[in-house]
């Protein structure tokens, strides 16, 4: 049995279950299927996506890069840190 009430914080609402109450953001639950990531890298940058199937967000993709050189990155990081390059175009950058 779940219960949805009207309190939200910040994009968030809050769903009570039972035994305990579970914040879900809307914006955390979006899903990519290999086909949106496709248009997103095609649209963003000038790599390409090599991996076929899309397991997850901790999933390390394949792409290649404007120069030719193959990389690996997770999708998260390929779009919220903009590491759309491989290394040798892109280097990393230095801790702190």
């Amino acid at each position: 049995m779940i219960w949805d009430f009207d309190l939200k914080l910040n994009g968030c609402e809050e769903k009570s279950l039972p035994i305990k109450t579970i914040w879900r953001c809307k914006r955390m639950g979006k899903r990519w299927t290999i086909g949106e990531i496709k248009e997103f890298v095609e649209g963003n940058s000038e790599s390409k996506l090599l991996t076929k199937e899309y397991r997850g967000f901790s999933q390390k993709l394949l792409f290649t890069c404007e120069c030719g050189n193959n990389f690996e990155k997770t999708f998260k990081k390929f779009k919220n840190n903009h590491q759309r390059k491989c290394d040798v175009c892109q280097p990393p950058k230095m801790s702190r």
